[in-house]
């Protein structure tokens, strides 16, 4: 799944723990004939991919990987998504739950979990 980078940026918690905050526009769902710079890949390989279209994921500042993520179906969810963990964390608030596993702290949503989300 390719991406494009919405919003990010870095924030401390009270005891100074640095975190990255990445929010993202995936390409799942495909697009155009567009080649993203830098990627090999088409927009349009994406076509048969059915995960979310927009995600924010958590990472220690300087580390690849994944500590929370939170998927979206709309840019304005996104926004307002990205904002909240962005406050939580300056805030010293936990993250909410099990996101992520795997030694790369990969997404555990499943595109299936992702649409009985949007049909409630």
């Amino acid at each position: 799944m390719s991406e494009k980078v919405r919003f990010s940026g870095s924030v401390a918690n009270p005891q100074g723990e640095r975190f990255d905050v990445s929010t993202i526009r995936t390409y799942s769902g495909g697009g155009g004939d567009n080649r993203p710079a830098l990627c090999p890949f088409w927009e349009s390989d994406y076509a048969a991919e059915e995960p979310w279209p927009f995600e924010t994921m958590v990472f220690h500042e300087g580390s690849c990987k994944g500590l929370y993520h939170e998927a979206y179906a709309s840019e304005s969810e996104a926004l307002a998504g990205h904002a909240r963990i962005v406050a939580n964390l300056s805030n010293g608030r936990e993250f909410p739950g099990e996101t992520v596993s795997g030694p790369s702290g990969n997404p555990t949503l499943t595109a299936e979990r992702w649409r009985s989300m949007l049909a409630h």
